[in-house]
């Protein structure tokens, strides 16, 4: 059997890799014209999240409520998968991945948190809720903060550097296939190689891959900062993360994560429609960043970046599609629309396609 893989981020990768192991005999190639640092997927946050994640709830604004349970229900059972797999990851050498505590901060109290904190209990390890004491360890003075409580566990937080290597190195080391390409659609795919099956994790590029209007791009962005102290000691240990601050149909939030052994990653925003990426570090969105994490680091103020990253996260208006398609005259599964969850779905989303395939 051979196998056309359309991408070569964190979602084609792992794809690739579940299929692999499924199919060992089979043929597979990932085509794509963007690798490795090029890629979305260096750019992502890489904290594994319980969905809606801190930077997608508008990514369901205005659909049908039972809709958008099925939605979460779903993604979650995608991001469960992912969170076992990279426990299995936990301590491997040069994979990237390194299991630390989150700690969520809550700027009002909705149904759609309250149950998230009920699902999360169950589900992931050193869950705590106790609002008063994490406040308290964090030396955050509630009252002052406006934040109306807070939950905290244990997830992996991925040096997506390391991670896409490590993912690549694992595929061709098990006998894939990666080549350059681009494509205009799924037929020019299909006549150019003429595989068995194609799967489809472009992304964002799926909008023009396969017209769908559903995909549309979320901007986001980062600066990265040394994370060690003059004694060689980290100067933040725990994520710290809020929700979508301005409003639901996108904006700002407070994103502190370690990033590997010495960085830590600094955001964000979330802007729906806006392709703009060419922004540099005194742009507005920066400097709100910072004033925004300085609550929880002072020391951001007169600190300076290493760098800062501004990608396009490929989110679907009615959820991930992960799904067959048979209008190509060849087997074509999708898996793409990620938003800003793709490394948090990856394994149980590469699950569902190798499932798909059988």
């Amino acid at each position: 059997m051979e196998i056309l893989i359309i991408g070569a981020g964190v979602s084609g990768l792992t794809t690739a890799i579940s299929l692999k192991e499924k199919y060992p005999d089979s043929q597979i190639c990932i085509a794509a014209d963007k690798f490795g640092e090029d890629t979305t997927s260096t750019i992502a946050g890489a904290l594994w999240e319980w969905q809606p994640a801190v930077c997608g709830f508008y990514e369901t604004t205005g659909l049908d409520p039972f809709l958008i349970e099925g939605i979460n229900k779903r993604d979650n059972t995608w991001a469960f998968a992912s969170y076992n797999e990279f426990y299995k990851l936990k301590g491997l050498l040069n994979t990237g991945v390194f299991w630390r505590r989150v700690n969520f901060y809550l700027t009002e109290d909705t149904a759609l948190e309250n149950n998230k904190i009920k699902e999360l209990a169950t589900k992931v390890f050193g869950f705590d809720n106790d609002s008063e004491q994490i406040f308290k360890r964090n030396k955050i003075c509630q009252k002052a903060s406006g934040f109306v409580g807070a939950y905290s566990y244990l997830t992996p937080m991925i040096d997506m550097s390391l991670y896409i290597n490590w993912l690549t190195n694992k595929f061709l080391n098990n006998g894939g296939n990666i080549i350059w390409d681009s494509f205009e659609s799924i037929q020019q795919a299909k006549e150019k190689y003429a595989p068995d099956v194609i799967i489809n994790c472009a992304g964002l590029g799926s909008r023009d891959l396969v017209d769908d209007t559903q995909c549309i791009p979320v901007k986001g962005g980062w600066l990265l900062y040394d994370n060690l102290n003059q004694e060689g000691q980290p100067l933040v240990k725990e994520a710290h993360c809020t929700t979508i601050q301005e409003n639901k149909e996108g904006g700002n939030f407070i994103f502190t994560v370690p990033r590997g052994a010495d960085k830590l990653v600094v955001g964000g925003f979330a802007l729906a429609n806006d392709t703009d990426t060419d922004l540099s570090l005194e742009h507005a969105l920066f400097k709100r960043i910072i004033e925004q994490n300085s609550q929880f680091l002072p020391w951001l103020q007169d600190a300076k970046p290493i760098s800062h990253r501004v990608g396009l996260r490929p989110f679907r208006k009615q959820g991930v599609r992960v799904e067959k398609d048979d209008m190509f005259h060849v087997p074509v599964i999708h898996n793409y629309g990620h938003g800003g969850s793709g490394v948090t779905l990856s394994w149980g989303c590469a699950m569902e396609v190798t499932s798909l395939l059988a």
